[in-house]
């Protein structure tokens, strides 16, 4: 699971790179934006690549150095929150909230959303699907299933 987490932090800063939107005016004026500026002022393609980037990173030193710990599946969660949250918003939310005539100039425009918008959320949402299950097995006890198995307060009595 780490090595897929660790492929799809990659995947998440090369689609941060991509066109997220395009913007139509007429008469035939196209522009791509890579950069938006809605959720966050930093740019929004900025903030998803270091949190892609970051849960790679995590992914790759945890398989590494064989680390399963609560730390790591956080960490791995919150990349990916942070990934979905950002690019989730900019989906939903767009440019539609910019005035025409900031974007246009008083001419029709049409907003197109481009296939990486729709796939860095996704993956944001897989990326922290695997580390809610990673912290959920780095919380299980490694005996749990044993019937046998005797809580701490059971072994006093």
């Amino acid at each position: 699971m780490l090595l897929a987490v660790g492929l799809l932090g990659l995947l998440v800063v090369a689609l941060s790179f991509l066109p997220w939107m395009t913007i139509s005016w007429y008469p035939g004026v196209n522009v791509s934006g890579t950069d938006m500026r809605r959720f966050t002022d930093a740019g929004d393609g900025w903030v998803t690549a270091i949190a892609g980037a970051a849960a790679a990173l995590v992914a790759i030193v945890a398989l590494l150095l064989e680390l399963r710990s609560q730390i790591v599946a956080s960490a791995i969660a919150a990349c990916g929150l942070l990934i979905a949250c950002v690019s989730g918003y900019d989906l939903i939310n767009g440019w539609y909230g910019t005035p025409p005539s900031v974007l246009g100039g008083g001419f029709t425009f049409e907003i197109h959303r481009e296939p990486a918008l729709w796939a860095t959320p996704a993956a944001g949402i897989v990326i922290a699907t695997a580390g809610f299950a990673l912290l959920a097995a780095a919380n299980r006890r490694p005996y749990a299933d044993d019937p046998n198995e005797r809580s701490g307060t059971e072994a006093w009595a």
